[in-house]
């Protein structure tokens, strides 16, 4: 089948959605095609050359970011490689974009030639109006507006034109109906498929002699329980989540000797260098390593060190530490039927409620060792990419 994957954002070798969808398809034995753009991310650079990981088979567009986030490329371009590649199925990530306009005029030519699948990832603790903040600031109200009334009708169109919609959480299919009226949802039910995001089961795998290693490198001992949280430091991040979820940790950890706790995703920006001076005096710098954002192997190497990793916000990180057998502990702002079903994976806990991360962190210490890594390991590994995609890609060509 050829297969073109359009997305704004491909950093090459990363472990996000896309790079699973590319090479999941390649070993499948696919034709792809990547279209994407030359814009550069800050803090995050292709861990392989374009060249070398997909030779021609990626081609990087001129673009330009506007406000808002808004990607902008010169139109008919996209179109004129759709037209001459001629896709059997679409994939547009960011299908709300600017940049993914000429896949829905192309898809509109081709009418059932051609599939069109778009991606949402649209989650609860994404909008502010999804849950109750009694501290609401006048620029998450507007934000929320914004959703309801801009970007919802966006969604409403592209979901309206589309084949299928892969919805990347259970909140995600409730959230894209708001913007539908009831004879609009049900004409479109049998579009929404859930599928939540996945791991490399090549990179992110749990190996004894990596978690010894890693472990060696912090000088904790065995008897030590390591909490982590992995997470790239911005200021949307840091009052909703992060901050509760780092000040419940130390509260926490405090007078436990045997706690360690790693926080890593910490960049250059101005926000995450003075967060980083918060958090070191919130600790004391007594059983705590900051550490920058890291790359896959570095990541899988710190998720076989932990024993329990923290996540108070939806990420992709979720699936690749459940991928190397870590106890998991999420906010329930994701969800709670999201990906943890078992206790034996982990449990959820509410940012919202004091205390609750501390008695979810107290009852994890007594219960993780419950079933060992590798067990855990192979639990989780449905979200492995080639399980979930591929069968995914078979329903799609049907």
């Amino acid at each position: 089948m050829k297969i073109c994957l359009l997305t704004a954002n491909f950093i090459t070798g990363r472990g996000y959605q896309e790079n699973h969808w590319a090479d999941v398809s390649l070993a499948l034995g696919h034709e792809l095609l990547i279209v994407t753009t030359d814009l550069k991310h800050k803090d995050l650079q292709n861990e392989i050359s374009d060249k070398d990981m997909y030779g021609e088979g990626l081609v990087r567009l001129k673009a330009v970011r506007l406000p808002f986030n808004i990607v902008r490329i010169k139109r008919g371009l996209i179109y004129s490689l759709l037209d001459e590649f001629a896709p059997e199925l679409i994939l547009l990530i960011g299908y709300t974009q600017y940049f993914g306009l000429d896949a829905f005029r192309y898809k509109r030519k081709m009418n059932d030639r051609t599939k069109l699948v778009v991606f949402n990832g649209e989650c609860a603790d994404m909008h502010r109006y999804w849950r109750v903040h009694r501290n609401l600031r006048i620029k998450d109200l507007i934000k929320s507006i914004g959703w309801r009334f801009l970007r919802g009708p966006v969604i409403k169109a592209a979901v309206g034109r589309a084949d299928s919609v892969i919805c990347a959480t259970p909140d995600t299919e409730a959230i894209i109906k708001t913007v539908f009226s009831d004879r609009g949802t049900e004409s479109n039910n049998g579009k929404l498929l859930y599928c939540p995001l996945s791991y490399d089961g090549s990179k992110m795998f749990y190996n004894d002699s990596l978690r010894e290693q890693t472990r060696a490198t912090f000088g904790i001992r065995d008897k030590d329980v390591l909490l982590l949280a992995s997470t790239r430091i911005r200021a949307d991040k840091l009052r909703y989540y992060l901050r509760p979820m780092v000040e419940g940790v130390a509260r926490f950890i405090k007078g436990r000797d045997y706690l360690r706790f790693v926080l890593v995703g910490f960049t250059d920006e101005a926000v995450s260098s003075k967060f980083k001076v918060e958090v070191e005096l919130l600790f004391g710098r007594k059983g705590l390593v900051t550490l920058p954002i890291a790359d896959q192997d570095y990541l899988n190497a710190l998720y076989n060190a932990a024993d329990i990793v923290i996540f108070s916000t939806v990420s992709n990180s979720i699936q690749q530490a459940m991928g190397s057998g870590a106890y998991i502990l999420l906010s329930d702002n994701v969800g709670r039927n999201y990906i943890i079903n078992e206790k034996d994976q982990g449990m959820y806990f509410n940012l919202r409620e004091p205390g609750s991360l501390e008695r979810c962190i107290e009852e994890a210490v007594k219960c993780y060792r419950n079933i060992s890594r590798p067990e855990r390991a192979k639990m989780n590994s449905w979200l492995e990419s080639k399980t979930l995609y591929g069968s995914l890609l078979e329903r799609l060509k049907e």
